[in-house]
């Protein structure tokens, strides 16, 4: 196990697995749901039980069957704060929201698998100050020992979202850094959208996954 907080020089090779909510009526997000088809057709991810018991219980469990190398989540968010008062922060589920505060101490994942994160939600990459500290996402993973981070810190366009997490997805299972998947990513669409500058990529820019 490495030490929580530290950045993975290498992730895990292992299992993909995807969180991606069926939502109904005005919620539905048919480029989520297509993004989670693709993964599990072209890279042979295991569909998660999108709600928050599901996605919160795999968190916790120690080592899951073999190493997740990659864990997923393509659907709605509020940023830190947002919504707060009414429970409507973090990653939206089937049947509710999960905070970042879920990623306590009881979450072992990160620190025996080194997991890298994939949030493709709205702002889920942005921070806010709590009790002195920065909190959000991308630093209670980072403190729980997962290998890396890749969320937006603002709004995102639906088709290019996508792209740029299959993109890194496929650049990562190709032998690719962490560095050269974002910038391939940033790269190639670009001129077609400022989506893909959305995207922070928290971890070790010359992590491979081995």
């Amino acid at each position: 196990a490495s030490s929580e907080g530290a950045m993975r020089a290498a992730l895990p090779k292992g299992r993909l697995v995807t969180f991606v909510p069926e939502y109904v009526g005005d919620l539905a997000l048919p480029e989520a749901a297509e993004e989670g088809k693709r993964l599990v057709s072209d890279h042979g991810a295991e569909r998660g039980e999108a709600t928050r018991e599901g996605f919160t219980s795999f968190l916790g469990q120690s080592r899951p069957g073999s190493p997740v190398s990659v864990l997923h989540f393509a659907g709605h968010a509020n940023p830190p704060g947002d919504g707060v008062v009414h429970g409507e922060e973090g990653l939206r589920m089937e049947d509710g929201w999960v905070s970042h505060l879920e990623v306590h101490s009881g979450v072992v994942l990160g620190i025996e698998d080194g997991t890298f994160v994939v949030l493709n939600a709205c702002s889920a990459g942005a921070a806010n100050r709590e009790l002195g500290g920065v909190g959000g996402w991308p630093s209670c993973l980072a403190a729980r020992g997962f290998g890396g981070i890749l969320a937006p810190i603002w709004a995102i366009q639906d088709e290019f979202a996508s792209q740029v997490v299959l993109d890194q997805v496929s650049g990562l299972a190709k032998g690719m850094t962490l560095g050269e998947t974002m910038r391939a990513a940033r790269t190639c669409y670009r001129n077609a959208s400022a989506t893909p500058y959305a995207y922070l990529c928290h971890g070790d820019v010359m992590a491979r996954v081995f």
